[in-house]
């Protein structure tokens, strides 16, 4: 009986993107089959994976190359201020991830609403920043360097300009 039940979900599956291969012929593209459609979605997927792992490492690089020059020019609190701070902004990206890969996800399963955890990556800053005021007296690191070294994941989106590729838009 579940085996049915898969075969009709995977005839339903298969229907939906015949579906909308169909809507995109009417719109002027070429007519492309359900086979089509899924392998154009597994290139995407791809790419998109491919992109993500990127742009984690170059924001972790930007921010340890950073802190890297900051301690040739400043105090070590203001550099290890800064590791934090990129710290962060890898820790950013990877929460940013996750919440457009369970968006892809209800996506596909025709759900609609929000992550109830996206909001979680802003506050990743902010924790950031209200522990490092409070704590100041006791640790010696100053607030600046750390939102310098969390906007690294900015720097790192401008990257691909440098290879010829398209920038990511985030």
């Amino acid at each position: 009986m579940a085996i049915e039940g898969g075969e009709q979900a995977d005839k339903s599956k298969v229907a939906e993107l015949e579906d909308l291969a169909r809507i995109e012929g009417k719109l002027g593209r070429e007519v492309m089959t359900a086979d089509d459609v899924v392998l154009l979605r597994d290139e995407g997927v791809k790419e998109y994976n491919k992109s993500l792992l990127q742009l984690l490492g170059d924001t972790a690089f930007l921010g340890l190359l950073g802190g890297a020059v900051i301690s040739f020019f400043y105090p070590f609190n203001t550099a290890l201020s800064f590791e934090m701070g990129s710290l962060g902004s890898v820790l950013y990206v990877f929460l940013l991830s996750r919440t457009v890969d369970r968006l892809a996800v209800k996506a596909r399963e025709g759900a609609r609403g929000s992550d109830i955890l996206g909001p979680a990556r802003f506050f990743v800053l902010a924790g950031i920043i209200i522990w490092l005021a409070k704590n100041q007296d006791r640790t010696g690191l100053p607030v600046i360097p750390a939102i310098l070294g969390f906007l690294s994941y900015k720097i790192a989106l401008l990257l691909p300009l440098l290879n010829g590729k398209e920038a990511i838009d985030i």
